[in-house]
């Protein structure tokens, strides 16, 4: 799977390594952990501290920023973590914060972890008025340091600080529900971070959280494989994000196959053998609903290759959101019924 998850991250702030930077206006007043706060306090290493003009104080960022550990989440004050790890902005790095009256994001861009030069990895936080909260990751995400333990650790979450209790981990990519104003989740292990591509959404339920583990993310273009192809065709996408090009690329057609045929449809159908339709077609499945297929584009096989492309409009709200099923089709002499499939991809369009 892969998303486009990251959009127009906003006004660039200045942070230094190991420091936190702030306060930064959040555009309105964010209700949780049973107050409201106009303030962020943001760190290069993904941990925010939450206040009003600087009440409460923030505590000093070393060695608290480079040494990732949930139990300090109940030490200071009320604290939100999309991706507290080691990292740094390194040669590339930026930070931004866009404050809006409907919603702050906070984005990490491109930064690295300590001691690694690569990956280069962007993630971000979003507030919403309502209390919700919301992390969304790229593809690179990770959590490591050559600082050694714990370092190497991630910790994602949110707590209001001291003197909450710490309750157990909770694993949030299980869409966890907690009573408890602290729910955390922490990797201990480097590399350990298993929600890379994918975003959750924090619900206040006064008392705890109601936690959603949402791949597509808010507006986020993404694209999950599924099914088999058969014969060795393979079907992959970039995320069909508004205002770019969409390119479907299709590997692994037959020789005898001069075009092939990649299918557009509205859905999902469970995977169906072509001998479910009367065909001899050993292995190969079909996986779009019949009824609601729309459209299908022409490629050239070029060497076993096939692409086709669809160019988004720039301006094209209604899309945002809307999720086809594609799956590619061509003839082949190593089966009676003389076709070939390739596995499926549900695409969902994003901004």
């Amino acid at each position: 799977m892969f998303a486009q998850c990251i959009p127009a991250p906003g006004t660039q702030i200045v942070i230094a390594q190991d420091s936190i930077s702030g306060p930064h206006a959040i555009g309105f007043a964010f209700p949780i952990f049973g107050a409201t706060y106009t303030d962020l306090h943001v760190s290069d290493h993904g941990i925010c501290f939450l206040s009003n003009a600087g009440v409460p104080g923030v505590p000093p960022a070393t060695p608290l920023v480079y040494s990732p550990a949930a139990t300090s989440m109940t030490a200071n004050g009320p604290v939100l973590c999309p991706f507290w790890s080691d990292t740094i902005p390194g040669a590339q790095g930026a930070f931004y914060v866009d404050a809006q009256s409907t919603q702050c994001t906070v984005t990490w861009a491109n930064v690295q972890s300590f001691g690694y030069a690569e990956p280069l990895m962007t993630f971000q936080m979003t507030l919403f008025p309502n209390g919700e909260i919301e992390f969304v990751y790229d593809p690179q995400v990770t959590n490591n340091s050559t600082y050694a333990s714990p370092g190497d650790h991630g910790v994602i979450g949110v707590s209001p600080g001291m003197p909450a209790a710490l309750p157990i981990a909770s694993d949030l990519s299980a869409s966890p529900t907690t009573i408890d104003a602290t729910v955390f989740e922490e990797f201990a292990v480097a590399g350990g971070f298993d929600m890379a591509v994918d975003a959750l959404r924090l619900v206040p339920m006064n008392p705890g959280w109601a936690v959603t583990h949402v791949h597509e993310g808010s507006g986020c273009a993404y694209v999950e494989a599924y099914g088999n192809g058969c014969e060795g065709m393979v079907l992959t996408s970039n995320p069909p994000a508004l205002g770019t090009i969409w390119e479907l690329e299709t590997d692994g057609l037959n020789v005898v196959s001069q075009i092939g045929f990649t299918f557009f449809a509205f859905g999902r159908a469970p995977n169906q053998p072509f001998s479910s339709f009367g065909l001899n077609a050993p292995g190969c499945e079909g996986h779009l609903p019949l009824n609601f297929i729309v459209t299908r584009l022409v490629g050239v096989n070029t060497n076993g290759h096939m692409s086709v492309t669809v160019t988004m409009p720039t301006v094209a709200p209604w899309l945002i959101g809307e999720s086809f099923t594609n799956q590619t089709f061509g003839f082949t002499n190593q089966n009676l019924a003389g076709i070939a499939a390739s596995n499926a991809l549900e695409c969902t369009m994003g901004n």
